[in-house]
Parts: structure tokens; sequence; C-alpha cells
């Protein structure tokens, strides 16, 4: 297998695991989702809390969501960078080093590039941009730039200045950027850094109209090999700063055909602007491209006469290089390469200088190797520096791989432990606080007591009443006899001739009293119906004290809106549908009437019969007259009241018994028929009953439905199966 073809391996076998990065990011911001939306959940439920421990629990739980979605979005942007790794088409190669070191030179030799595409000079900071340098067979060197937008640039280049030197009022727009004051603050003039990157600002600032234009550009553009020195220098070949379109790039990519390495097809290089400068944001994008977008990493470094050692500044450089990827320790994937010079170079021969350092690196550095070769020669750079680097990332690339793979995945399996163990602890958080089924015990017997003392009262109270409810019914006999008297009709004497001569009386006066006195039975008879309304005006009475006795001390008023005896169905049609034998007792005392009008009827039927009944009564002698009908329909009426109102004497006390029956029954149904309270548990225990009865459950209820909801939400989130996590496999 071919080096290029190695290497084609290496990134089509890296497809699947993207993939599965891409899965596990998908699950990860899901879980971000979720996890807000539990703790907001949490907040609420704190706020209608009655319980202050689960309230205080609640809040608590909130700031450690807060902490858990943090850690999420720490492992996102890790998994972000570790997909970008292998999603690339190529294995990229990044070239660091501090301004001056012979970087641009290296990338020239490599690529074939000039100092028309890649600034080099002796003359300060050349490179302005960062260029990614791709490798493309057989095609003519073009580029392609990407632009910083208005709000980008602002954000991204300008505010940062404004912040290192403490100037609180940063402009809202590019107008106020350009035509504005930037404030000289003391602070500034008394340190060299500040200063540095005050006149960087300013420059921005000053130069402002010759590349504001690009700002508003469509990116990318592509550009011709003569044109990318424009967009990626800050100074022309012979080094007048003239150039000002690199301050608004972002990034600059070119295209080439390397020499010499016809077997490296998908090899891309990394060029950096040289670190050292002032420019706000180096080091933080420094940072970002090795950790997004380097597979391996050299530092160059160029040793000087007379005399070079490791400074601090490249120890700090080291330093920051390392932090890009705290996942893949740097002496994995990096090479420090000393830039040697020969005779003819303006620092003269430092292969002297190069073993001083070469021999004294290990005290600072931890890298693959240390190469040594001239930057500037393509033989050398190639040979001595690309085929080495090639060669390693060829057998340990995969490994690499796997090794940044693993440890991902360890933390993201360490953050699903904790994930999990952090919902556990509160997912049955309303079960443990909850007293519900000591509660209902409690409450239960309390209402059965209640009510058991409320009916057994009422009972005694009914047969202690005996003597009022007989009373009661005197009077409405002797209002019913009174109104008979007084109300019931007897025509006089004229409508009574009338009746005579009439074809109906057929010119007889005893055929005329004959129907008169039928007509008085008649209307007396239904002039007792009015007693009957009276008695079951007092049944409903007694009935309604059972209603409220019930409704009192069982707490069953909540069930339903309906009163008196609507109240008494309504309770049995809720039973009967709960297959509840309690129905019964509600049932009976709906239905239970004294059968007055059958039994009243048939009292004082007999004596209307007797007394008012042509063929029956004892008529008078003589009737010839209208006078003499008239006093005897009156005799009669008299005589029939007596016999009535003796009848209705001797019957005054049945309805008192039978309504202390009535309510005596009903007392059994409720209270001491067989399973009786098991009837009553089964009933009041349901879900949708115990709330309309107590108010304490009311809220254990509501504790229930916030358990209910809680233990869902839990759930939605708890990570059952940490395979949709797994993507180092």
């Amino acid at each position: 297998m071919t080096r290029n073809e190695k290497i084609i391996q290496i990134i089509n076998q890296r497809k699947p695991r993207a993939q599965k990065i891409q899965a596990t990011i998908h699950e990860l911001k899901t879980q971000v989702s979720q996890l807000q939306k539990l703790g907001a959940f949490a907040i609420s439920l704190s706020e209608k809390s009655k319980s202050e421990t689960v309230a205080k629990i609640l809040v608590q739980f909130n700031t450690t969501v807060s902490d858990l979605v943090e850690d999420i979005k720490t492992e996102l942007e890790a998994l972000k960078k570790l997909k970008h790794r292998f999603d690339r088409p190529t294995l990229n190669i990044g070239v660091v080093g501090r301004a001056g070191q012979g970087k641009s030179r290296f990338l020239q030799s490599l690529s074939g590039l000039t100092t028309a595409e890649i600034p080099s000079g002796d003359r300060g900071h050349c490179t302005g941009v960062r260029s990614t340098i791709y490798h493309k067979a057989n095609t003519q060197t073009y580029g392609e730039v990407s632009f910083h937008s208005e709000s980008s640039f602002l954000n991204e280049v300008v505010n940062p200045y404004y912040e290192a030197l403490g100037i609180t009022d940063k402009p809202q727009n590019l107008e106020e950027f350009g035509s504005g004051f930037i404030p000289y603050l003391p602070q500034i003039a008394d340190n060299a850094i500040l200063k540095a990157i005050f006149e960087h600002l300013e420059r921005y600032k000053e130069n402002l109209p010759k590349y504001r234009h690009l700002l508003r550009h469509t990116s990318p553009i592509k550009i011709s090999q003569g044109e990318i020195r424009e967009y990626v220098a800050q100074d022309t070949p012979d080094g007048e700063r003239t150039y000002f379109n690199y301050l608004a790039v972002k990034e600059a990519k070119i295209f080439c055909d390397f020499p010499l390495s016809d077997d490296v097809e998908k090899l891309t290089l990394i060029d950096m602007p040289g670190l050292g400068d002032t420019g706000l944001g180096d080091e933080e994008r420094l940072i970002n491209i090795l950790g997004t977008d380097a597979d391996i990493v050299l530092f160059i470094r160029m040793p000087r006469p007379p005399r070079d050692f490791w400074a601090d500044y490249d120890v700090q450089l080291y330093e920051t290089a390392r932090s890009a990827l705290t996942d893949l320790p740097i002496k994995d994937w990096s090479f420090l390469i000393l830039n040697q010079t020969d005779a003819n170079s303006p620092i003269g021969d430092n292969s002297v200088y190069c073993q001083d350092l070469a021999q004294s690196y290990e005290r600072n550095f931890s890298v693959v190797d240390c190469l040594q070769a001239n930057c500037a020669d393509r033989q050398e750079a190639n040979q001595k520096i690309l085929d080495p680097v090639l060669q390693y990332l060829a057998g340990n690339i995969e490994s690499l791989d796997r090794k940044y793979a693993a440890t991902c995945q360890e933390r993201i399996n360490q953050l699903g432990d904790k994930i999990n163990g952090e919902l556990n602890k509160v997912h049955h958080l309303f079960e443990h606080h909850s007293s519900e089924k000591r509660e209902f015990i409690r409450l239960f017997n309390e209402l059965l007591n209640n009510l058991s003392c409320g009916l057994v009262d009422l009972r005694d109270n009914t047969r202690e009443q005996h003597n009022e409810i007989t009373t009661q019914v005197e009077v409405q006999v002797k209002e019913t006899l009174l109104a008979c008297k007084n109300n019931l009709y007897i025509p006089d004497e004229a409508e009574i001739k009338n009746r005579y001569v009439t074809p109906e009386g057929a010119g007889s006066y005893n055929v005329a009293y004959g129907k008169l006195i039928t007509e008085l039975r008649v209307n007396l008879s239904q002039s007792f119906l009015t007693l009957n309304e009276g008695l079951k005006h007092i049944l409903l009475e007694h009935k309604l004290k059972v209603i409220e006795t019930v409704i009192q001390h069982g707490r069953l008023g909540g069930l339903t809106e309906e009163k008196g005896i609507d109240f008494l169905k309504t309770m049995e049609t809720l039973l009967t549908k709960r297959n509840n034998n309690l129905a019964s007792g509600f049932r009976f005392l709906w239905q239970f009437e004294l059968s007055y009008e059958a039994y009243l009827l048939r009292l004082i039927r007999q004596h209307l019969e007797q007394k008012l009944t042509p063929d029956t009564h004892n008529a008078p002698a003589s009737i010839g007259s209208p006078l003499n009908i008239k006093q005897s329909l009156e005799l009669a009426r008299d005589s029939a009241l007596t016999e009535c109102q003796k009848s209705l004497e001797k019957w005054v006390s049945e309805p008192a018994k039978d309504i202390y029956c009535m309510v005596s029954e009903f007392v059994d149904h409720l209270l001491y028929a067989r399973g009786v309270e098991d009837e009553w548990r089964a009933f009041l225990e349901q879900d949708d009953i115990r709330p309309l009865i107590w108010e304490e459950f009311e809220q254990l209820e509501q504790w229930r439905q916030y358990s209910k909801k809680w233990k869902i939400a839990i759930e939605a989130v708890i990570i059952d199966s940490f395979e949709k996590l797994n993507f180092s496999q």
C-alpha cells in the first residue's frame, strides 16, 4: 500500500466514526433541551410545593441542571472538534512558529508557492491571515477568500480590543467605529503591551475605508495566483505596508500542485500568522486551529548566532499549542523542527546552534521527534521533514484517532453516569415526601366515624321527634278538615232549582239530590289530596335532614352540585356506575314514599261512600224543595267529615313511625350492611373522588399529579442506553 493509499484509507475509516459522533451530538443537544425544560419544571414545582423541603431540593436541583447543561455544552464543543477531525477529506499539517523563524520558507518549499502567495521576509510580520494550502495535482494555483461580515468583524475582531484596553463604551456599528474616538486611557501609556494593542486598533480604525467594502462582499471569492498576496499579506514583496485587505479576511484557501509530493494527494498545510505580534486573538486562533484542523503540528524554530537558547516565549508557544487539544497529548502529534541555515544565509551557518538546541529541547518539550533541516531547501524540507512526518502519520494516525475518541468517549460516559446519578437522586422525590396512604387512612377513619355519629344521632333524634312529627300531622289534618268544611262548594237554592228543571234533573228533586250528593263526594275526596301534599312535605323535610347529615358528616357535597332529592339520584348513579353496593341505600331513600294516597283513600273512602253515596247514606224522608236539598247536603258533608276526623285522629301517629323506619333503614344500608366499610373505602380512595372529599387530598392529588409528571419528565432525560452516546467503537 502506498503512502497516499494509506492516507486515503485512514480518511475513509474516519467517516463512519464521524457519523456516530454526529448522532451523539444530536443526542446531547436533545439532552440539553430536555434538561433545561426539566430545570424550568423544577422551579415551577418549587413555587407550588407546600413542602419547604421539596421546594429547596427542587431549587438546588435546578442549579445542578444548569451545571450539567454547561458540562454537556463543554463536551459538545469537544465533540465538534472530534467530528471535524474525522469528517475532514484530508490529513492536515499545522505549521506554527514565531515571526522570522522560517515558517513561510518551509511552506514554500513543500507547496512550491513563492513569496507572492506565502509572504516571507526579514522586516517583521508578513503573513496577515490564516491560510490553508491544499495539494491539488495538475492545477494552476488559485485561491478562495472568505471575509468577515460587518457583524462578525465587530464582534470577533474589534470588540476584543476594547475589552483588552478596558474601554467599556464599545461601538455599536461600523459607523461608530470608523468615525468615533478611541480614548487613550492612562493605563495604556504605562503598559507597552496595551500601547501596542491600542496601535493595532488604531490601524483597524484608520484604514477602515480601505477594506470596509470587503466586509459587505459575498464570501468566498475565487482569486487568481497573482492576487493571493493582496489578501493574505501585511506588506508588498518589497516590504511596503500598503496592503489592508487582510484586515477583512477571515480565512484564505490556496490550491496548488505540491512538487515532489505525488504520493500525498490528500495532504493539506495550515499556515498561521507568526505569533509574537500584538494582534489580539492570535493565541486563541492558534488553539482553535490546532484543536480542530490539525492532525499534526510542526514547531518551527530557527536558532540564531552568536548564541541561542530556549526562551520563555518558546515554552509559552508550546504550552499554548498543548492546550489546544487536551484529549490527545501534544507529545503524540507534534514535531520540533530546527531550521538549519547554510553559509549563504543572512545569519550564516547555524548548525552548531541547532545541535545545542537539539540536545536540550527535552527539558522543555515533549514531542514525537526533533528534526533538523534547511526549511528553505525544497529537497531537505521534503525528505528530512515531510517524509518522516508522513511516515509517522501513516503508522500512528489510527491509534491516535482511537486514543482521542476513547478519551472523549470516557468523558461522555462519565457525564452520562453523572446525569443519571443526579436524576436518580430526585426521580422519586415526590413519592418520598408524600404521606398519601397514611393520610387517606387517617381521613377515611375520621370521615366514617363522623358519618356514623351523625347518622346515628339523626336516627335517634327522629325517634325522639315522634310526638313532634305527630303534631305536625295533626295540624295538617285539622287544616285539611277545616278547609273541606269551609271551602267545599255546596250550591245555593237557585242553582239547585235550576238543576231540578233541567233535563239532567228530569224534574225530580230526588234525581237532582242524587247527582248533587255524588258530586259532593267526589269534591270532598279531592279536597283530602291537600292532606297528602302536606304529609309529603313532612316526609321531604326529614329526607333533607338525612341528606344534610350525609353531606355534612360524610363530606360528600363536593361530589356534585345537585341538592336535595337530586343529590340522592346523583349519588345512586355515581355509585351504580362503580358497582358499589352503597348505591342501594341512596336508591332506597330516593324512592321511599309512604303511599299516603292509597292509605288515606282507603281510610277516608269508606266514610265518603257511607255518607255521600245515594244508595247507602241515610237520605232525608222528604226532599221536595231546594232548601231541603241544600240542608241535606250540608248535613251529609258534616257527618262524613266527622267520621273522617275520627279515623284520622287514630292514624296521625303512623307517619312518625314510618319516617323513623325510613331513617333507620337508610342508616343500616350505609353503616351496618355486610362489607359496608370496604364499600366506603373502595369508593372514597379512588383518585378522582378523594380530592372532591378532602381539601387535604386535593393537595395530595395535586402532589400525585406532580409526581406523575415529574417522573415522566425525569425519565425523558435519563439516558437509558449509552449506545446512543457510543462513538468510539
